[in-house]
């Protein structure tokens, strides 16, 4: 039985980080789209990265922001978002394409995957708290309430938490060049399978 890349029980998760190197293809940020890719998107709209949404079978997303960089940030603490602001596209491994069209204004750097954790960790005052940085599965870890408002019906739901990106300061992230595109927050996104005919919701928290 294939398995998600994600874990299906919101206590765990398996975080990720950006790694200093990058790959013409599999999981990883910035660059070029992957080649191939059929997306009618703004003029202003600009691709971020592909990610993978199983563990061996090959399909990924590839995440496009859709919009101005002030449109994005008018979504700022406002919750769950479904319009296409943000646009998901599911494909097969595909390359980099040699078009610059809707390139990343990132450096291009691969996903190093971690093994699946728990999804709560102490924190330095000994607090138990949700895990931060990055991530696919668990809850998102939300910086102005202990929970976000609404996630816990998305689980009950059945959706799931495919990606958590945090702002790249773990010392295990490379060094990212470029202008990031979630400034210093948190990015969430949600969503179920069968990916193709689910909604999946995002937000933007800071």
């Amino acid at each position: 039985m294939e398995k998600f890349i994600y874990p299906d029980d919101p206590n765990f998760s398996r975080p990720f980080h950006f790694a200093a190197e990058h790959q013409p293809g599999g999981p990883r940020i910035g660059g070029n789209m992957p080649e191939g890719l059929v997306v009618l998107l703004h003029d202003s709209a600009a691709y971020f990265g592909t990610f993978p949404l199983y563990e061996d079978n090959g399909l990924y997303l590839s995440l496009f922001i859709n919009c101005s960089f002030a449109e994005f940030l008018s979504a700022l603490n406002q919750g769950f978002q479904t319009d296409n602001r943000i646009v998901v596209i599911t494909h097969e491994e595909k390359p980099r394409s040699k078009s610059t069209k809707y390139a990343s204004k990132l450096s291009q750097h691969r996903l190093q995957i971690d093994g699946i954790k728990a999804d709560t960790i102490q924190n330095d005052s000994g607090e138990n708290v949700i895990r931060e940085r990055h991530k696919f599965g668990g809850r998102p870890f939300c910086i102005q309430e202990p929970l976000m408002e609404g996630s816990e019906e998305l689980l009950i739901q059945g959706y799931r938490q495919i990606l958590q990106i945090d702002f790249p300061v773990s010392r295990e992230d490379g060094k990212i060049s470029g202008n990031w595109p979630f400034g210093d927050g948190i990015f969430n996104l949600f969503w179920k399978y069968p990916f193709e005919n689910a909604k999946y919701y995002w937000c933007l928290q800071g």
